[in-house]
């Protein structure tokens, strides 16, 4: 282990200031304001400067940057949903999250997997109606 990790894990100042800093001060207005960093707040912050040259952001976090659901909980990156427009929506998100590596010339341990629910019965009736959604959107659901 090296041991510039090992003295920032036993850092009495944690957070470190250098890495987790807060800015001086904000702006008194931006063009967009994004609530939250998670994989949801960066990516819409990055792509709304690639895609449509807004600069003037401010991306808000009450915890720490990338921190959120995909990062932290459940990191999982997903479109098995249960309506077709969230279904198009969510296979569209996918194809950019993928794309993001080569963008950032980054290994960001993007890997396609599939995705198993447990359910405590065959009968289970929300997970029989999931599995339809599913074939009814031409994903490859079981039960």
């Amino acid at each position: 282990m090296p041991f510039r990790l090992l003295r920032f894990a036993l850092n009495a100042r944690y957070p470190e200031p250098r890495m987790f800093r807060t800015p001086a001060r904000l702006r008194t207005s931006y063009d967009v304001v994004i609530i939250g960093a998670g994989g949801h707040g960066l990516a819409a912050a990055y792509y709304l400067a690639r895609d449509h040259g807004i600069s003037n952001a401010a991306v808000l976090e009450k915890g720490y940057i990338g921190g959120g659901n995909t990062g932290r909980n459940t990191t999982i990156v997903r479109s098995n949903y249960l309506t077709p427009e969230g279904v198009a929506f969510y296979d569209a998100s996918v194809r950019l999250w993928q794309d993001l590596a080569t963008d950032f010339d980054l290994n960001l341990f993007y890997s396609t997997r599939g995705h198993f629910t447990l359910a405590h019965t065959d009968s289970a009736p929300d997970k029989t109606w999931q599995r339809d959604c599913g074939r009814d959107r031409n994903q490859d659901s079981a039960l």
